[in-house]
């Protein structure tokens, strides 16, 4: 499984689209945030040990993603941040790079996987 990137305009959509969801808000410039660079290769290995979940990253930019920094319920100053759907719903968000380990023990919480 990739991770594939969403626009602003695809993110409602895609929050109800899929029941299992993990989206990672990245810098819209990766090279200037080290830990979306650390988060980006134990994302890859997670999206491949769970192929029933669906990975989506969104670059987040001060104005615009209204729907997402309503979703988050505060005021969203650091990335990465992963947020997790489940149907539809936000269950978990967490700010800054997780290990691998810690984002596998969210999904088994929330997906039972």
């Amino acid at each position: 499984m990739s991770l594939k990137e969403i626009t602003e305009e695809e993110y409602s959509e895609t929050k109800k689209k899929f029941s299992k969801l993990v989206i990672i808000v990245n810098h819209p410039n990766k090279e200037e945030c080290l830990g979306c660079q650390q988060y980006e290769p134990i994302l890859k290995k997670i999206a491949e040990d769970f192929n029933d979940v669906e990975f989506r990253t969104i670059s987040f930019k001060n104005e615009g993603l209204i729907e997402l920094k309503k979703d988050y319920g505060e005021k969203m100053t650091k990335v990465p941040a992963t947020m997790v759907f489940y149907d539809g719903c936000l269950v978990d968000k967490a700010v800054g790079a997780l290990s691998y380990e810690s984002l596998r023990r969210v999904l088994k919480i929330y997906f039972n996987i």
